[in-house]
């Protein structure tokens, strides 16, 4: 019987090592705004929450909703045309939210107001005020008052800033 041997020669590829880098951080407020960069590869490809696709190495968008929060995965692509991915994960902490309540709000002048803001959050006792009067006068706390002396329209404005969150 006859018998011959067949060769036949091929190559296999590393997959690429893909890495990224997420900018400020991969834990932020709400309303954030957040790059991801890529590495590792000659295109790139980013799936996320929410239907969340983009090409490119790098990507910046403003998470506008907690739905931005989650798993992100990268896929690279070599000059081989192979494939690997890695994921990374971002949180989005709401921001801190109440109210104002004056115990005058509408009088003749002079008088005073005591002012208390009020917060069903989660961590209202971590929540840190600063009120702004018509841009120029401030006051720190939870509780203060104020004396309107000149007739007028007055805004008070919030710096609100929840300590327990990024």
């Amino acid at each position: 019987s006859c018998t011959s041997t067949v060769t036949a020669s091929l190559t296999t590829n590393p997959l690429p090592v893909p890495s990224l880098s997420v900018f400020p951080k991969t834990k932020n407020c709400l309303n954030s705004k957040i790059s991801f960069e890529g590495f590792g590869g000659v295109a790139y490809y980013w799936m996320g929450p929410g239907g969340f696709n983009y090409g490119g190495k790098q990507v910046t968008f403003t998470a506008s909703s907690l739905s931005y929060s989650g798993t992100y995965t990268l896929i690279v692509t070599d000059t081989n045309g192979c494939r690997n991915s890695t994921l990374t994960g971002i949180q989005l902490d709401p921001l801190p939210k109440g109210n104002l309540l004056g115990t005058v709000m509408d009088a003749c002048v002079p008088f005073s107001s005591e002012f208390k803001f009020i917060s069903d959050s989660s961590s209202a006792a971590q929540i840190k005020t600063e009120w702004t009067i018509n841009s120029t006068v401030t006051k720190s706390g939870k509780k203060f008052s104020y004396d309107f002396r000149i007739p007028g329209e007055y805004v008070i404005v919030g710096h609100l800033t929840d300590t327990a969150t990024t």
